[in-house]
């Protein structure tokens, strides 16, 4: 509700989903809105239950080292590919 870009996404991008010929396109709307956000919460769920997973599965040195490593091993990897398409 505080970022207006939501906002402005949502009135431009979902009124291209309701039908011309229905009767509340309002409702309409107010449905596709609400079913985004039932996805978006399951998709999200699934992440972090996955995370917590992933996470009790790693020792504590194992998941010290990933945060330690992994990060930085992602920026030097997005530089090196940077330099790569560059030329």
């Amino acid at each position: 509700m505080l970022n207006p870009k939501i906002g402005l996404f949502f009135l431009a991008f979902l009124p291209q989903f309701v039908s011309t010929n229905a009767q509340s396109p309002f409702l309409e709307t107010i449905y596709f809105g609400c079913l985004f956000v039932a996805v978006g919460g399951v998709v999200n769920l699934v992440y972090a239950l996955t995370a917590v997973k992933s996470s009790q599965y790693a020792g504590k040195a194992t998941r010290k080292w990933l945060q330690k490593w992994i990060p930085g091993g992602v920026l030097v990897g997005l530089g090196i590919r940077l330099v790569v398409l560059e030329e």
